[in-house]
């Protein structure tokens, strides 16, 4: 029996800390609808990781993720893929975001060729999915990208396009807010920022 029992302790324990693992990672980031134009997501909504949020024409959603908020413009995807206080990453599949985080908790914003880190900064990304370019687009501060086929770090303190293409390729582009055709979303994510 001794023969037995020994060599399943020496099975059972490892993959039983491996499972724990896995479902223990850590306090988690609250995220919470903080304001919406959208019937399905109403002020005060908790969210959960692994969520996708989708917006539909003239639906703009804020989401709060502890002292950082992020905006979605309408036909955006969005999904919450993990959400600790130590690493919060969302993945942006098409559609426009913007992102505002004034702590040096980073904010990951990956697409599908590109890995955004966002500390003590302001920016929008904007995935136009049926071209395979991402904009991204420091509105204050700057911000890391890193290229994940090529892992090229790039310090983004001005606006580049990044084709996700293999390998991607970038350029500089220009984007002015008070220019653009999306600026009433822009107006009214900063008024849910300033909102009591």
């Amino acid at each position: 029996m001794k023969k037995v029992l020994i060599p399943m302790a020496l099975i059972l324990i490892p993959f039983s800390l491996l499972i724990w693992q896995r479902f223990n990672l850590g306090p988690r980031t609250d995220a919470v609808v903080l304001a919406s134009t959208s019937p399905r997501y109403l002020s005060g909504t908790h969210l959960r990781r692994g969520e996708t949020v989708e917006t539909n024409a003239n639906e703009f959603v804020a989401i709060g993720l502890a002292e950082a908020t992020i905006g979605l413009s309408e036909r955006t995807s969005l999904e919450l893929h993990r959400l600790y206080d130590d690493v919060r990453i969302v993945n942006l599949s098409r559609g426009r975001i913007i992102v505002n985080n004034p702590t040096e908790q980073p904010i990951y914003i990956n697409t599908l060729k590109t890995q955004n880190t966002v500390t003590l900064a302001r920016a929008t990304f904007i995935n136009f999915d049926f071209l395979q370019t991402v904009h991204l687009i420091p509105l204050s501060g700057s911000f890391q990208t890193i290229l994940k086929d090529t892992n090229e770090a790039l310090l983004v303190p001005t606006p580049i396009a990044v084709h996700e293409v293999d390998p991607p390729t970038y350029s500089l582009i220009t984007f002015d807010v008070s220019k653009n055709s999306a600026q009433s979303f822009y107006t009214w994510f900063d008024k849910q920022l300033i909102s009591p």
